[in-house]
C-alpha cells in the first residue's frame, strides 16, 4: 500500500490533482468576487440565492436561480446583472470541460 501512495505521488497525479483544484478555487472566487461588484447589492443586504452556473473555457456562461429569495426585486435585479456579465464573461479558464459550480449569493 505505502509503495502504491509513493508511486502516485513520484507519478505527479497528486500534485497536478491539488494545483489543478487550486486553479478551479480561484477562479470560483473571481466569480464570486464579480457578483458581489452588483451596486444593487446593498440594498438587499441578507437576501439570498443559489445560483448553477456552467462556465465554458472561454468565459462565456449560463445561470440558473436554484433557489430564490422571497423578495422579488432582489431576484429580478441579480438577474439582469447576471445578464449584464453574460455578455461579458468571467474570463477564460484553461480547463477543457467547463465548470460547473453552485454558488451561494448573499447581498452584503
Amino acid at each position: 500500500m505505502t509503495d502504491r501512495i509513493k508511486n502516485t505521488h513520484l507519478s505527479g497525479q497528486i500534485s497536478n490533482r491539488n494545483r489543478e483544484r487550486g486553479v478551479e478555487n480561484a477562479y470560483i472566487a473571481k466569480v464570486q468576487s464579480l457578483l458581489h461588484n452588483w451596486p444593487a447589492e446593498s440594498n438587499y443586504k441578507g437576501s439570498q440565492v443559489k445560483i448553477k452556473f456552467t462556465i465554458y473555457s472561454s468565459g462565456k456562461f449560463k445561470f440558473r436561480l436554484t433557489s430564490r429569495s422571497p423578495n422579488q426585486n432582489f431576484n429580478q435585479g441579480l438577474i439582469e446583472y447576471l445578464k449584464q456579465l453574460q455578455r461579458i464573461g468571467f474570463g477564460q479558464h484553461s480547463k477543457s470541460t467547463p465548470y460547473d459550480i453552485a454558488v451561494t449569493f448573499r447581498a452584503r
